[in-house]
């Protein structure tokens, strides 16, 4: 329908408040006001990807979102702040001619939205926080780029072919050197097991990806994904290795480890009244570093009653201090 009507369709592009000339619209995607089919469309909208049995297009689904927020913390607390969620990563029209990735127009494709990408380590945030809309766009054609380290995508049963093909082909000819692909969240059809899978491909010297089929490290770090709690409906989520604590860690659990360690502050606070702040500062980095001692409710009564000794008490080196943190 749109593909002999053309000019019409163009026409109610442009009455789109997040119409961008600069995109390539594809008469194969839906663009309206509030929503679009095309995976690859940023312009403030929600993202339909499929039909359900009454023929309604259904927004992506709520694993794959939960699961994508918690990967992209998680590897933030491996890699650095380096980790961008959903980029728009440019390229020039000339090497998506060349792969042959055109629209039903055949216009050259300029533009492709990872799940994640991880940049170089010089692009790395000064902080934790979220990257800006601006800190978000990259362009493969601006002077002195940086290629990014990996790329990540979350399959689906819509997106498999994209993802294992044409995406494959486009990382490869960007030169990132890793590609992970990740299956995992939502159940198939009439099951309530979750489809837990994990790819990991590798540049070799010819340019072109190669599957790894041993441990799955990404940037040199080890991860795995962990399966949903059986107790209770959960996503699954990321995992990364943590070679100097000898544990596997991710965001949920770091986040309650810091939760827990609060809590114990405000416990030694109370009964060693004489730490000063940033003492207990260097307390905070150090057990975040290396985790909670045991038996840590005897070692800080303990504490209140030789305060003087509390770094000997509480396992904190006494070459340590709070700005030792990373």
């Amino acid at each position: 329908m749109r593909l002999g009507n053309l000019e019409a369709w163009q026409s109610e592009l442009t009455a789109l408040p997040h119409y961008d000339p600069d995109y390539a619209y594809d008469p194969e995607h839906e663009y309206a006001y509030d929503w679009s089919t095309d995976p690859d469309y940023r312009g403030h909208v929600q993202h339909m990807r499929e039909f359900n049995k009454d023929g309604f297009l259904m927004p992506s689904g709520l694993w794959h979102d939960e699961f994508l927020a918690l990967l992209v913390r998680t590897l933030c607390a491996a890699l650095g702040f380096r980790v961008a969620k959903e980029p728009e990563l440019h390229f020039p029209a000339s090497l998506g001619e060349s792969l042959r990735l055109y629209t039903k127009t055949l216009r050259p494709k300029t533009m492709v939205v990872p799940d994640a990408l991880v940049l170089h380590p010089d692009q790395t945030l000064a902080e934790p926080r979220e990257r800006t809309p601006a800190e978000r766009t990259f362009s493969m054609q601006e002077a002195n780029f940086p290629t990014p380290e990996a790329a990540i995508e979350i399959v689906s049963p819509t997106s498999d072919h994209r993802d294992f093909t044409d995406k494959s082909r486009l990382y490869a000819a960007m030169g990132i050197k890793e590609y992970l692909i990740l299956q995992v969240g939502e159940p198939e059809p009439e099951s309530d097991t979750p489809q837990l899978n994990m790819w990991l491909f590798r540049l070799d010297d010819r340019g072109m990806y190669q599957p790894i089929t041993d441990v799955v490290r990404i940037c040199g770090t080890k991860v795995r994904i962990h399966p949903p709690d059986e107790s209770e409906p959960s996503p699954s989520y990321l995992q990364w290795f943590d070679d100097t604590n000898n544990c596997w860690r991710d965001h949920i659990g770091d986040k309650l480890r810091e939760e827990r360690i609060q809590t114990l502050l405000a416990t030694l606070k109370a009964f060693v009244p004489s730490m000063s702040t940033k003492d207990q500062d260097t307390v905070r980095a150090h057990w975040l570093r290396t985790g909670i001692p045991e038996n840590i409710h005897e070692r800080i009564r303990d504490a209140s009653q030789a305060p003087e000794t509390w770094r000997t008490i509480l396992g904190v080196p006494d070459t340590e201090t709070d700005t030792d943190s990373s």
